[in-house]
């Protein structure tokens, strides 16, 4: 015997019963809004451009002076890099190197491309690598074209030759041999694999898929309305898209199985559905409304391109939610009565068995495994907790860090360069430190060269090439280059000494006042505001979760017991992750 829901429907049952009903109206609204979505992508849509930098840091400073002194340096570089079985000033490698460099300067988007022969620098100890960089005239990787890129690869690949070696690389580089990542249909396919195993019926494994590529379709056309508000990074409609996907496979999977029971036990589908979504509706919208606190919790990291992906990501969540509430009820009005047709050999088989209340009873697997943990109270927190602390502690020595060349494919043009300038300069070449001042008159100039000195006597730093002043005179720039590589901690530790004792001694009383930058040295601030604000991300995010938790289901005990697994489960997987990207301490 079974029993089924009498009470008064709430607001999401209520939805729920409207939607079952006014099943086509449903449709066209989606259907509408997506129309809506698409036409404010194609009237409002901005570019996806973002400043990686680090607020009020020191690395931030320098990139302005950089901007005004020396526009060339501080647009986007790429590094031009060639090596030679034959000495680099050989008549034959020169008149080959030059040619390639002359091309390249009429390239769209290229302000200048230096001469390694005449610029300090230019020429590796080894006699046979040479570097020249390119500067263009973009602020960020993504806003150079694909096609603009393709054109500078291909200019390279044509130059290189038995004996010569060419490799461009730099970010933007970068970005073009990366492709479009095409994760979000990889996901879709392995979902559905899944949920037909799980279901066994195309019905209920197509549901939760539906619900996911029309919150998918209208999310990923708003993300170009919000790029046109704020800085968004190229990498943030990819985010918010497989997160979209999964919580909306997630609800409505949860909503599904629960539509079942309500079906087993004997309810008609509109009443299946309007109590399927007063029960498991309820903890969608709790699930939703935690995930979005998550996301606007990345604000506390202040960080411009922070902000952007929480926001593109958080209007995804909030479409998915709305699909939950209004399509997917919908849905069930045309297969809801046939949720347990078409199907296939695989799969959960066999009648559900239904419990008092219209749930389905467990299997007795789980029954014994669930009645053992309930005997064993103590010992399952006690062994469960101490697993879970044991995952976690791999954080403790983690480093955070960006991604650089040395991650790339062998085969990309990227890791080439590298691994070339790696060779022939050293491993600090790929991760350049540039210190920049203004001169307060020949006062500041004439102080430089003692500035250089102290540089190079500092440990860690490989070499200091000369200094250079711009033509108004007003700025200069040193170009440090460490002797190890960019993502390496002793790189991090040269940074800090020249900002917390070397500089601030060398430029006393001169009037100088030298900022650290460059694409290493912003990175490293980056990573120190990241880490900085991670603990108040974690913190803020738990405490309003507790709070929504509480005004949901009034239970402290509940709002306790998720406020700990959400902490535990957290720093177990950044443990994981730490352990196995990094080898943990």
């Amino acid at each position: 015997m079974t029993t089924t829901p009498t009470h008064r429907p709430g607001p999401l049952g209520r939805l729920a019963g409207v939607s079952f009903r006014h099943r086509w109206r449903v449709l066209l609204g989606w259907a509408a809004a997506l129309a809506v979505a698409a036409g404010l992508a194609a009237a409002f849509g901005g570019d996806y451009e973002v400043d990686y930098s680090s607020p009020g840091s020191d690395s931030q400073q320098a990139q302005r002076l950089l901007l005004d002194g020396f526009p060339a340096q501080a647009g986007e570089p790429v590094d031009v890099v060639v090596h030679s079985d034959d000495p680099a000033t050989d008549p034959d490698v020169q008149a080959d190197v030059t040619a390639l460099l002359d091309e390249l300067r009429t390239m769209p988007h290229v302000v200048a491309v230096d001469d390694p022969y005449t610029t300090a620098g230019g020429l590796a100890p080894d006699g046979q690598t040479l570097q020249a960089r390119m500067s263009l005239d973009v602020d960020a990787p993504e806003e150079l074209p694909v096609a603009d890129a393709e054109l500078m690869l291909e200019a390279a690949e044509e130059a290189s030759r038995p004996g010569l070696d060419v490799a461009l690389g730099g970010d933007a580089i970068r970005q073009a041999e990366s492709g479009e990542f095409g994760g979000e249909m990889v996901g879709l396919v392995a979902a559905a694999v899944i949920l037909l195993v799980t279901f066994g019926t195309v019905v209920a494994a197509g549901l939760p898929i539906g619900v996911a590529v029309a919150g998918l379709a209208v999310s990923s056309m708003l993300a170009g309305v919000v790029a046109a508000i704020m800085d968004v990074p190229s990498w943030a409609p990819i985010l918010a898209s497989l997160i979209g996907i999964a919580l909306g496979i997630d609800y409505v999977l949860l909503m599904v199985t629960r539509f079942r029971e309500w079906r087993a036990a004997g309810l008609e589908p509109e009443r299946a559905v309007v109590a399927t979504l007063d029960t498991a509706g309820r903890a969608v919208m709790v699930a939703g409304g935690t995930v979005m606190i998550s996301m606007f919790g990345l604000f506390a990291m202040g960080l411009s391109f922070m902000r952007g992906a929480a926001v593109v990501t958080m209007v995804a969540v909030l479409i998915v939610m709305a699909a939950a509430a209004t399509l997917f009820p919908a849905l069930l009005g045309f297969f809801g009565h046939r949720i347990e047709r078409w199907r296939l050999p695989i799969g959960r088989r066999g009648a559900v068995a239904v419990a008092e209340g219209g749930h389905v009873e467990p299997s007795r697997g789980w029954l014994r495994w669930s009645r053992l943990i309930e005997r064993r109270n103590v010992v399952a927190v006690t062994l469960g907790g101490a697993l879970m602390l044991a995952l976690a502690a791999p954080f403790l020595g983690a480093r955070f860090g960006f991604p650089d060349a040395g991650n790339d494919p062998a085969d990309h043009s990227s890791r080439q360069a590298y691994d070339l300038l790696a060779d022939g300069f050293g491993a600090g070449a790929n991760g350049p430190l540039l210190l920049v001042t203004s001169l307060a008159g020949d006062e500041g100039a004439a102080a430089l060269p003692a500035v250089s000195d102290a540089v190079a006597a500092t440990p860690g730093v490989a070499a200091v090439l000369p200094p250079v002043v711009d033509p108004s005179g007003g700025t200069a720039l040193l170009t440090v280059l460490p002797e190890a590589g960019p993502q390496d901690a002793a790189t991090e530790d040269v940074v800090h000494t020249l900002r917390d004792d070397v500089l601030p001694a060398a430029e006393a009383d001169t009037g100088l006042d030298v900022h650290v930058g460059g694409v290493t040295a912003a990175a490293i601030d980056v990573n120190e505001s990241m880490a900085g604000g991670l603990p108040l991300l974690i913190g803020g995010v738990v405490t309003v979760s507790m709070v929504l938790l509480l005004v949901s289901f009034r239970s402290v005990v509940i709002m306790l017991t998720a406020a700990v697994m959400n902490l535990l489960s957290v720093a177990a997987a950044y443990g994981v992750v730490a352990l196995v990207l990094e080898g943990g301490w």
